[in-house]
């Protein structure tokens, strides 16, 4: 049921409201407000220009940049966007390196990165995330990108956690 107004304590009721079934409605009865599919599905619709994508396959880094398999997303705005990635770098190897995520977009690197730093010699994991602001052209295409900084360390980033997602602002 959908409440359509309140006075004092009476309140004014649509029934059979996201595919409900009227029913009586008791003294006893309590109603609350909650979320519902229907207002879940409205945040969605509300922001009808958030693309996002994930990575397709895992990728062990090299010092030269590469693209990350499946994560990228073609800008179909011209305008502002805020495009967030998130990498999941794992060092499979010891070695004292840095694993640096980068953003393309129209094959132009942007001069941010999301780095994730390894000075002791371990085996470690861990989720770094960048956030860039750009002005692209229509059906840009926003890529993530990802290299090591020396060779000794095995570094990897993870399928389906490596991400990027694209907010048009205006």
């Amino acid at each position: 049921m959908r409440i359509t107004a309140i006075s004092v304590d009476t309140l004014t009721i649509t029934r059979t409201q996201e595919g409900t079934t009227a029913r009586a409605i008791l003294v006893s009865d309590q109603i609350a407000a909650t979320i519902t599919a229907k207002t879940l599905t409205d945040i969605e619709n509300a922001l009808p220009d958030l693309k996002q994508a994930e990575s397709t396959a895992d990728l062990t880094l090299t010092t030269a940049e590469q693209d990350i398999p499946g994560a990228s997303i073609t800008l179909d705005k011209a305008g502002v966007w805020l495009v967030i990635g998130t990498f999941d770098f794992g060092y499979t190897m010891s070695g004292v390196t840095r694993a640096l995520g980068k953003l393309s977009v129209a094959g132009v690197i942007q001069t941010a990165t999301a780095t994730l730093r390894n000075d002791n010699s371990l085996p470690v994991r861990g989720t770094v995330s960048q956030i860039w602001r750009i002005s692209a052209n229509l059906n840009d295409v926003a890529k993530l990108r990802a290299n090591k900084v020396s060779a000794p360390a095995s570094i990897t980033t993870f399928s389906p956690h490596t991400k990027i997602a694209a907010l048009f602002v205006r």
